[in-house]
C-alpha cells in the first residue's frame, strides 16, 4: 500500500507542476489577449481560473497523500 500511495503522490505532484505551468502560459496568453480580441480576453480569463482551481485542488490532493503516507509511517 505504501509503494503504492507513493506512486499515486509522485503523478499528482506531476499534474500540479503542468497545471501550474498551463495556468502561467495561460496567464500571459490572456494579458496578451487584453489589447487585440475581447472575445479572446474572456475566454483565456475562464481557461486562467478553471486551471487555478485544477492546481489547488491538486495541491490539496498531494497534501491529503503526504499526510496518509505520514500516518503509514
Amino acid at each position: 500500500m505504501h509503494r503504492d500511495l507513493r506512486v499515486l503522490l509522485d503523478e499528482v505532484n506531476r499534474l500540479e507542476r503542468g497545471a501550474l505551468e498551463a495556468w502561467r502560459r495561460a496567464r500571459g496568453l490572456r494579458e496578451r489577449a487584453r489589447e487585440e480580441d475581447e472575445d479572446l480576453y474572456e475566454d483565456l480569463d475562464s481557461v486562467v481560473s478553471r486551471l487555478e482551481s485544477a492546481w489547488k485542488m491538486l495541491a490539496e490532493a498531494a497534501e491529503l497523500l503526504e499526510d496518509a503516507l505520514t500516518r503509514l509511517e
